[in-house]
């Protein structure tokens, strides 16, 4: 459930860029993510270490993924 006045800002790093995506609900925001992260895996990875390719779920952990709550007007250092 979304506190009225806050967003989710979810972050990861891969594909050599940090993508970035602003949700009402951390589901949203990691959905939106997930939804680029899989369009655009390709045969090439990313991979395992041991040559498979990598679920969603999986390189979220291995890349730590974050995800974070942030009430409008409030400045975070991130």
């Amino acid at each position: 459930m979304n506190k009225e006045g806050t967003v989710y800002l979810a972050q990861l790093n891969v594909f050599g860029y940090e993508l970035t995506a602003i949700g009402r609900t951390e589901k949203e925001a990691r959905g939106a993510i997930k939804k680029v992260y899989e369009e655009k895996q390709d045969r090439f990875g990313p991979l395992d270490d041991s040559g498979n390719m990598r679920t969603f779920s999986d390189y979220a952990e291995f890349a730590a993924m974050n995800i974070h709550e942030m009430p409008f007007g409030h400045v975070e250092w991130l």
